[in-house]
């Protein structure tokens, strides 16, 4: 796979767990959440250029993407969405890359919407209806047909595998701890069977002790990986089966599935609860009245449960948080507490009088509140120890701060952190920081609303120089004229600090960058590059000759003139016309005399040619009396002595004749008003009637 194909993979997988992520936080109308989809919108189009359907191969811990795996760190948040997907019994995706951008971003809202661990219903809520996701199909694990070898079965070494519900089945069909004759078919075990003889039973404590022991037998394999994906399967029969039971005997089975399976999962280990948190919870108070002890892995789900918002899993809700701390406060003293470790956090017990604190002191920790107290401690750091290490981590968070701030379009807390990274010690963390920033605050111009681009403009210049790199390379790539305008606008404010970054630029091969950057050279005033610019004339493009000319004239270069008639009397004909553009701006009378020459020396064969047209336009700018006795000669001609039409060029010059600033000129041009050529006639008077500064417009 292409190295840039699996960067572009991996940057759409991130943007739809970025959206889901934000929208477990957030409000459906907060401001962070349209630039995350615009960000899918446009990872998809970058993939969808080179290929029209895809389909993403899902496992428990890596994915592929057309058979061909994707590598990503494990931290990824694409890895992180595969593995959502994963434990909601995903097989696969496939994509149809040209409406997929429709339908990840709804993707991301549904799985934003479902709790960890998912129950059944949000599970099948995900295949069902079959076009709830535009341009995707979802594609469930078929877990009847996995096999799995387990390592010390004594099948391995015949090569033999077998699915973990065909061997339960056949474990339990052959000892005759339940009445399975004619349950079963061809070894295949379902939940629904089970369930059905489970609600008859007389004694379901001990068919539940015998099944979930059995079931404990399957997982017990040495490879982590391969135990991983047979409780993946545990997990999906034990939740269908609760599912199915009557509320006690819910209660029951997970009760003594707790001494043989990780039921409350293993945080320390990465595996996830095997039931619901409601059922979990239930199971634990059935286990208190019982006064049967609580295993250790059991506490430490309850305790981070009864955590404090900041610290708990994100899909336990208040309800479940507060039985959890009252379970809590039931378990007796001289059990065993688990310990703090340092990767996982745990809450403490609350006496029911402490509750209400704890909600006042919640309410007051509000989003902005904390992040407002998180920037002063960083800014603090960053500057007693700038340079140190816990200075330099500080002043990169700062930076991350800054520009998650503005993907939020939390702008007023990004205007007040500009100034803080602007100014940091740590001159590469700053670099770094302004860069970042910079290119966040640019895609917030082509993604906010207008409103907000004065804003963003007034950030990108409080970064300071480390900003002009980002933004002259984004001039040089963005197509929307307002957006480069305000770039522009940007360099401009900079004034002749920004003239170091810019110069370089005259040598780029994209000629479209060099124009611009004629312009900004312009626009600052830099009559230092004005030898530099008259060597590029003999080589430049016609559109970069005419920011040159044009630059050469404004900055009162003293070979403009030499340069300018060069280029007129050039033989490319397009650099002709550029010339001649510029030169019917400049009100000179050696231009006038220039250009009134070269018209004179057109009338005859040359004036088919379009550089004529442009000559007689360029009169008419210039205004200047001079240009009359030329174009009373072009009116003149016969028709007679030529092979083309003089219509158009005859009608270009009575127009002409109407701008120029003499009484004769005016005479003639109220005659020409009522020639018998109709067309002509109406655009002399139209030239009349226009406002005198239309001839100063440019083209």
């Amino acid at each position: 796979m292409a190295v840039a194909n699996e960067a572009a993979i991996l940057r759409m997988l991130t943007d739809v767990e970025t959206l889901r992520r934000s929208l477990r936080l957030y409000p459906e109308t907060h401001p962070a959440l349209q630039p995350a989809r615009e960000r899918i919108r446009g990872s998809v189009a970058t993939i969808a250029a080179e290929e029209d359907h895809a389909t993403i191969g899902i496992g428990p811990d890596r994915f592929f993407w057309d058979m061909e795996e994707v590598h990503a760190p494990a931290s990824a948040p694409a890895l992180q969405l595969i593995r959502v997907l994963f434990n909601l019994g995903v097989g696969a995706v496939r994509l149809d890359l040209a409406r997929a951008a429709e339908g990840l971003p709804a993707l991301a809202a549904h799985l934003s919407s479902i709790k960890e661990p998912p129950t059944e219903v949000e599970r099948m809520s995900l295949f069902e209806p079959a076009d709830a996701f535009p341009g995707l199909e979802i594609v469930p694990i078929n877990l009847s047909g996995v096999q799995v070898v387990g390592a010390d079965s004594e099948d391995v070494d015949k090569g033999g595998s077998r699915n973990v519900l065909r061997e339960l089945a056949e474990r339990m069909s052959q000892d005759g701890a339940f009445a399975l004759a004619g349950h079963i078919n061809q070894g295949e075990l379902t939940a629904g069977m089970l369930a059905e003889i489970l609600q008859e039973s007389q004694d379901p404590e001990s068919l539940f002790e015998h099944l979930f022991a059995q079931l404990g037998e399957v997982v017990r394999v040495r490879d982590e990986g391969q135990r991983r994906m047979l409780l993946g399967e545990v997990r999906e029969f034990l939740g269908e089966l609760v599912g199915l039971l009557d509320p006690d005997r819910a209660r029951l089975a997970v009760t003594v599935a707790f001494r043989h399976l990780p039921v409350a999962g293993d945080p320390e280990r990465g595996i996830a609860p095997m039931v619901a948190a409601e059922v979990l919870l239930d199971a634990v108070e059935l286990m208190l009245i019982q006064g049967a002890a609580i295993p250790e892995t059991v506490h430490r789900v309850l305790y981070r449960m009864s955590a404090p918002p900041s610290e708990r899993p994100p899909e336990v809700t208040e309800e479940a948080s507060s039985r959890a701390r009252r379970l809590l406060a039931q378990i007796p003293f001289d059990e065993v507490r688990p310990r703090r470790s340092r990767e996982e956090s745990f809450g403490l017990i609350m006496r029911p009088e402490s509750i209400a604190a704890l909600q006042e002191l919640a309410g007051a920790l509000d989003p902005t509140a904390v992040r407002t107290h998180l920037t002063g401690v960083l800014r603090e750091a960053a500057t007693l120890w700038g340079n140190d290490a816990v200075g330099e981590a500080a002043s990169r968070r700062l930076g991350e701060e800054l520009v998650m701030a503005i993907d939020e379009g939390d702008l007023e807390a990004a205007t007040r952190l500009v100034p803080v990274v602007a100014n940091m010690r740590n001159l590469t963390a700053r670099e770094t920081a302004c860069t970042a920033a910079a290119r966040a605050a640019i895609q917030g111009l082509s993604i906010f609303e207008k409103e907000s681009h004065q804003t963003l403009t007034s950030i990108l210049f409080g970064l300071g120089e480390r900003a002009i790199p980002p933004i002259l390379e984004a001039i040089a790539q963005e197509e929307n004229m307002g957006v480069r305008k305000r770039l522009l606008e940007v360099v401009g404010r900079h004034g002749s600090a920004a003239l170091p970054f810019i110069r370089p630029m005259l040598s780029d091969p994209r000629w479209y960058v060099v124009r611009n950057t004629v312009f900004l050279l312009r626009r600052l005033g830099d009559r230092e590059t004005g030898p530099q610019l008259r060597l590029m004339l003999g080589r430049a493009r016609p559109q970069v000759v005419e920011e040159i000319l044009k630059t050469l004239v404004a900055l009162q270069d003293p070979q403009w003139y030499q340069a300018l008639t060069r280029v007129l009397d050039s033989d490319d004909p397009e650099r002709q016309i550029a010339a001649v553009r510029v030169a019917s701006h400049i009100r000179h009378p050696q231009v006038a005399r220039a250009l009134g020459e070269r018209l004179r020396a057109r009338i005859g064969g040359g004036l088919r040619e379009p550089i004529a047209v442009e000559l007689i336009r360029a009169a008419g700018r210039q205004r200047d009396p001079v240009f009359l006795p030329i174009l009373k000669s072009i009116l003149d001609l016969s028709q007679w002595r030529y092979r083309f039409s003089l219509v158009p060029l005859k009608r270009e010059a009575a127009v002409a004749v109407a701008h120029l600033e003499s009484e004769e000129a005016a005479q003639l041009a109220r005659r020409l008003a009522a020639d018998k050529d109709a067309e002509l006639a109406a655009a002399v008077r139209a030239a009349l009637q226009a406002p005198r500064k239309a001839t100063e417009e440019a083209e």
